[in-house]
């Protein structure tokens, strides 16, 4: 989406990020990408790197907070790994739209979001978490005051090439008129 706007005269693209001298920051740098430091923990350094911005799009990660080796040692030690990284996720997101709701002439907060598996699935799904976050993420920036009719929610699907950035196998295999993706 940002190499779209940056062909695009009248926009100027601000990336945030904790690490401003990360590859993929400096890659961003590289395109015209304006990068600044934040950090989705820390509700000011998003104030401070949302400043004057007219549009924001946000996106969190639970998968990240997963992998995060340091994530074992904060949770609780009856506490489900999952269960805590939806809980740091969804904090992210509400602290994505705290900053984003104290921004003066912001006219349009974006969340990347997914569905609430638990509410359409009738509680047959209670535990996909990585869904429910961002869920429960929404209904909150729906509740701020400062947002209405500036929010709006992107529901991306699950891609196919996640499972191979992931370094897990997956073969497509066609049975009768129903594809099934089998990972091993």
């Amino acid at each position: 989406m940002a190499d779209t706007y940056l062909r695009l005269p009248d926009w100027r693209i601000r990336g945030v990020g904790r690490n401003l001298s990360s590859s993929a920051a400096l890659e961003w740098k590289s395109k015209g990408v304006e990068m600044v430091k934040g950090d989705f923990d820390d509700v000011e350094s998003l104030k401070g790197a949302f400043a004057d911005a007219d549009v924001i799009f946000g996106v969190t990660d639970f998968w990240t907070i997963f992998q995060d080796p340091a994530s074992q040692e904060k949770k609780n030690t009856d506490q489900d790994i999952l269960h805590y990284c939806y809980e740091v996720e969804l904090q992210q997101a509400k602290n994505l739209a705290d900053a984003a709701a104290s921004v003066p002439g912001l006219s349009r907060f974006i969340f990347s979001s997914m569905a609430d598996a638990t509410k359409y699935s009738k509680g047959k799904f209670q535990q996909l978490y990585h869904m429910n976050s961002k869920a429960h993420a929404v209904y909150y920036m729906q509740s701020l005051p400062s947002l209405k009719g500036k929010f709006s929610q992107v529901q991306a699907p699950i891609y196919f090439q996640l499972p191979l950035l992931w370094g897990l196998p997956i073969t497509p295999k066609k049975v009768g008129s129903t594809l099934f993706l089998l990972t091993s």
